[in-house]
C-alpha cells in the first residue's frame, strides 16, 4: 500500500504548487511543501529498493519449493525439464511486482481523481471492463502456450536424438506460436486503445469542468500526471500476462514431467 501511496505524491505536490502560487504565491508555503514531497519521495524510493529484496526472498523461496520435487528424481530424461525451472522464476517475479504495482497506483490513483471531481469515475469503470476482457481468454492463452512448448521440446527431443529438423517441424512451431502470440496481439491493441481513449476522455472532461469552475488548473494538471503514471504501467500489461502464461505453462510442464514419471 505504501508504494501505491507514495506515486501519488509528486502529482499532489503539484496540484498544491500550481493552485497556491496562482492564488497567493507564498513562498514560504512552496519551500515547506517542497521539503514535504522530498521526504516523501525518499520514503518512496525505499519502498521500491525494499520490494527488490522482497521479489529476491519469493524467488528464492519458489525456487526451493521446486527443488523438493526434484530430491528423488535420477531419470537421466528429466535433465531438460530444469531449464523450466529458472524461467518459472524470471516469470514469477515479473509478474508478480508488476501486477501489485498496477492494483497499488490504479487503486490510490483513482481514488485521488474521483476526490477531485465524481465524474472521473467513469475512467476506473472503462479500465474494469477493458481488463475483464483481457482476462476472459486467459485459459485460451495458457492452452495455446502450452502448446507452443510442446512444439518446441518435439524441437529438442528430435535434436537430442540426433535426428534432423525438418522444415514440417518448424512450420509446425512457428504455427503454435503464432496461435499463441494472437493473445498477446490483441490484448496490446485494446490496452492502447483504451489508453487514447481515457486521455481524451480526461482531458475533454477536465476542460470542461474547469470552464463552468467545478475543477481546479491544478486538479487537471494533477489528474493528468497520475493517469499518464497508471497507463505507463498499464501499458505494459500485455507482457505481464505473457509472463503469467509463461508461469502456468512452466508449472504445466514440470507437473507433467515429474508426475507422469511418479505414475509410471
Amino acid at each position: 500500500m505504501s508504494y501505491g501511496l507514495s506515486s501519488l505524491i509528486l502529482p499532489l505536490g503539484i496540484q498544491f504548487l500550481v493552485n497556491n502560487l496562482a492564488l497567493s504565491g507564498i513562498w514560504f508555503n512552496t519551500i515547506s511543501f517542497l521539503f514535504i514531497i522530498g521526504l516523501g519521495l525518499t520514503f518512496s524510493q525505499v519502498v521500491k529498493h525494499s520490494q527488490v529484496i522482497l521479489i529476491e526472498a519469493l524467488q528464492r523461496e519458489v525456487f526451493v519449493r521446486e527443488m523438493e520435487r526434484w530430491k528423488d528424481k535420477k531419470e537421466h530424461s528429466l535433465a531438460h525439464i530444469y531449464f523450466e525451472v529458472p524461467g518459472l522464476l524470471k516469470s514469477f517475479s515479473k509478474a508478480y511486482s508488476h501486477l501489485i504495482e498496477l492494483l497499488l497506483l490504479g487503486v490510490f490513483g483513482f481514488a485521488a481523481i474521483i476526490l477531485f471531481h465524481p465524474a472521473f469515475i467513469l475512467l476506473p469503470l472503462i479500465i474494469v471492463l477493458t481488463k475483464f476482457q483481457l482476462f476472459k481468454n486467459f485459459e485460451p492463452a495458457i492452452e495455446s502456450s502450452i502448446l507452443e512448448s510442446d512444439k518446441k521440446y518435439e524441437i529438442y527431443d528430435v535434436i537430442s536424438s540426433g535426428g534432423k529438423v525438418t522444415d514440417d517441424d518448424i512450420d509446425l512451431y512457428l504455427a503454435a506460436r503464432d496461435e499463441h502470440f494472437n493473445f498477446t496481439k490483441k490484448n496490446s491493441i485494446h490496452v492502447s486503445t483504451l489508453a487514447v481513449i481515457c486521455q481524451i476522455l480526461l482531458l475533454g472532461t477536465g476542460s470542461y469542468l474547469i470552464q463552468i469552475e467545478q475543477l481546479s488548473v491544478g486538479q487537471l494538471v494533477s489528474a493528468e500526471i497520475i493517469i499518464s503514471g497508471i497507463f505507463i504501467s498499464l501499458l505494459k500489461l500485455p507482457q505481464t500476462l505473457e509472463d503469467i502464461f509463461d508461469y502456468e505453462t512452466s508449472q504445466y510442464k514440470i507437473s507433467k514431467a515429474l508426475i507422469g514419471k511418479e505414475n509410471d
